[in-house]
């Protein structure tokens, strides 16, 4: 991650907190942009470039339309704000378990992978999430076939399981 990229988004955030909150940390990151928690226990979500951000929010907007707070008993971070010009949004702050990170989705339609890949994918995934691949899988297919959210980011860090799950 560049430096220079970092600070900016430190920068951004900062200033959009204003002087009564602030940044509480950072809790990730990653080719898609930086995420910080605040001290009014939401975390923003600062965007490296402008599809990630574009993609991220039409999800949220998507969950926000339709009511949607959790999905196969794992919740989903409330939208609470966000900025086009600045590209990060603000959500609520969650514990496991959990679906996050949606910047890699798309709505309505899927991404054309081929059949080989995506062949590949499924397995590698089954590995991944061993005894909680079939609670996984549910997620993504309710996610597809109730909302139209085609969910590409499957891993471990943005599918939570709640502890000794």
């Amino acid at each position: 991650m560049d430096p220079t990229s970092k600070e900016k988004a430190h920068r951004i955030v900062s200033q959009y907190l204003g002087p009564d909150d602030e940044i509480d940390g950072q809790v990730g990151w990653g080719t898609d942009g930086i995420v910080y928690s605040t001290t009014r226990e939401s975390a923003i979500k600062y965007f490296w470039r402008d599809a990630s951000f574009g993609y991220e929010l039409e999800v949220y907007l998507r969950l926000r339309e339709c009511d949607v707070s959790s999905v196969c008993g794992h919740v989903i971070p409330t939208l609470l704000g966000w900025n086009d010009r600045h590209r990060f949004i603000e959500i609520s702050y969650v514990q496991p378990p959990f679906v996050l990170d949606f910047a890699k989705c798309r709505l309505d339609f899927p991404i054309d992978f081929p059949d080989e890949a995506l062949a590949l994918e499924e397995e590698r995934l089954q590995e991944l999430f061993d005894d909680h691949w079939p609670v996984a899988e549910r997620i993504r297919s309710e996610l597809r076939r109730r909302w139209g959210i085609y969910y590409y980011d499957m891993k471990l860090d943005n599918i939570k399981f709640a502890a000794g799950e």
